[in-house]
């Protein structure tokens, strides 16, 4: 409930965001308040830049004649976008709806889909099963033997998954087809018992086949695998999950693309999760005499504190959420995850602040003014200094100025003005020192008026002597600028300047 009321709050601060655009609403639809799809929509709710309207499955069930009818009705409003979060909705909207871009979101298992559809895409939920290979063998490097229980297509798919990673871990992932009527029976009649049992996502695994599955891991000393918390906290080993919010950050980022014209579903296709969460029952593993190493208690250990910055997030505590995830980043800087939602709590904190701040960025940087560019992005570094795309802004910011003069340079080299060209040439490598076009070009044009020294010097020696300061300064700057070494030059030029300095402070004494 209280996340549900943090949820309409930010809803209703999207609405005054984009209030007075001429825009329709796009549908997110979830297939029903489950927390793991709610975290998902707080997710898309803080990357979306569209006015978004949320509703139920089970809302629609009540309210509407029939599903086709909401459907209908969505696309009758010139609805320009629905996503949907979970299988049910998303099946729902396949089925009553040919006509609307459907985006979905939390799918596990998505070739259940309609997959050849051109208007369909989306973020899935699914975790590798060679994740959970690399920690069984990380928890247990004699492991030789994992087993899965399956019921239907999508426990199966899970299963074969494991059939083709297992051999790279040194591993051998066996699978059976059963029932939930004679899952308990198979379970006690197998032959020999596995290293480890793998929990698939199927449906035979309720509330009995679990706790039977559980209770004879813990007896026998099995390591037990899910990739729900929920499961993992009830009694498993271990669990790897996708990480929700992110899933509902990458659907709204693919939602911006979408609307904004950059892309569509044939080109999105579908996404894979990329960060992932890692739970430990610490209990349960005791109680089955399970050692878990200490590497794999110190990260049970991080990614509970991650959870608790992403449940102090979810429930708009953002002070607090953003000490936490600057923790992590501490020990772990490059840790992906944490930096996403640090920058979130940053953003959140300042208002539209960094946001704007980047835009601005942006626009002096398509105006070619890159020098403003960066003076912008540092300053939102100022703000927030993990924010990635603020240091690849200054990154660019540099790259992109270093190439303008070194073009300069080109540009005034084939105009015959040499001089002012090394000087630009000098200009784009102080900027950028990486520019090896820039250098090169340097290079291969101090060569080819090298033998210029050869009169310059002379030249610049006559006017020292004659002293005619300023012209000899000029002729031996210009010589360091063919030959920066070139020791003639370097001492005629600093006693070139020491005399012109000696006669200017005559003059002002004499007036």
């Amino acid at each position: 409930m209280r996340l549900r009321i943090i949820l309409f709050l930010l809803l209703t601060f999207s609405s005054i965001q984009v209030s007075g655009v001429d825009k329709k609403p796009i549908e997110v639809l979830l297939t029903s308040d489950n927390s793991i799809y709610e975290q998902a929509l707080f997710g898309i709710q803080t990357s979306i830049n569209h006015e978004i309207h949320i509703n139920y499955l089970d809302i629609i069930d009540s309210e509407y004649e029939s599903q086709a009818t909401y459907f209908q009705e969505l696309e009758n409003k010139g609805v320009p976008l629905i996503i949907t979060i979970g299988k049910g909705a998303t099946r729902a909207a396949q089925e009553y709806t040919h006509k609307l871009p459907i985006l979905f979101s939390m799918i596990s298992y998505a070739k259940s889909l309609d997959l050849e559809s051109s208007n369909i895409c989306g973020v899935t939920m699914d975790v590798p099963v060679e994740s959970f290979l690399n920690v069984l063998k990380d928890i247990y490097p004699d492991a030789k033997t994992v087993y899965s229980f399956y019921s239907n297509e999508e426990g199966e798919f899970s299963s074969e998954e494991g059939e083709h990673a297992d051999l790279k871990n040194r591993l051998l992932f066996m699978k059976k087809k059963t029932t939930p009527e004679s899952f308990k029976k198979d379970l006690n009649e197998m032959q020999k018992h596995p290293d480890a049992l793998f929990i698939s996502s199927d449906p035979l695994y309720n509330s009995e086949n679990f706790e039977t599955i559980s209770e004879f891991s813990k007896k026998n000393s099995i390591i037990l695998m899910s990739s729900f918390p929920a499961l993992v906290k009830s009694g498993a080993t271990f669990g790897i999950s996708a990480d929700y919010t992110k899933i509902g950050i990458e659907t709204g980022e693919m939602a911006n693309a979408i609307i904004g014209g950059n892309s569509n579903c044939e080109k999105e296709r579908v996404h894979l999760p990329k960060h992932f969460n890692f739970l430990l029952n610490e209990n349960f593993a005791k109680e089955s005499k399970i050692k878990i190493p200490t590497l794999i208690q110190e990260r049970a250990k991080k990614s509970r504190l991650f959870s608790i910055g992403l449940q102090l997030l979810n429930e708009g505590k953002w002070k607090s959420s953003k000490v936490i995830f600057e923790s992590i980043l501490k020990d772990d800087p490059m840790n992906q995850s944490a930096i996403v939602y640090q920058q979130l709590t940053v953003e959140k904190l300042s208002g539209s602040l960094v946001r704007d701040i980047l835009q601005k960025a942006k626009n002096f940087s398509e105006a070619g003014n890159y020098s403003s560019a960066k003076a912008e992005y540092q300053k939102a570094l100022s703000l927030n200094p993990n924010l990635v795309l603020a240091r690849e802004g200054v990154q660019n910011s540099l790259i992109s100025q270093s190439e303008k003069e070194r073009q300069k340079a080109i540009l005034q080299r084939n105009q015959g003005h040499i001089f002012e060209a090394i000087r630009s040439f000098l200009d784009s490598l102080h900027t950028y020192p990486q520019n090896t076009n820039a250098k090169n070009e340097l290079e291969a044009l101090r060569k080819k008026e090298f033998g210029q020294v050869s009169s310059l010097t002379p030249e610049g020696i006559q006017e020292y002597q004659n002293r005619n300061y300023d012209t000899a300064i000029d002729n031996f700057e210009k010589v360091l600028l063919l030959d920066p070494g070139d020791k003639t030059a370097i001492e005629y030029l600093r006693l070139s300047i020491k005399r012109r300095e000696a006669i200017r402070n005559l003059e002002k004494r004499l007036k």
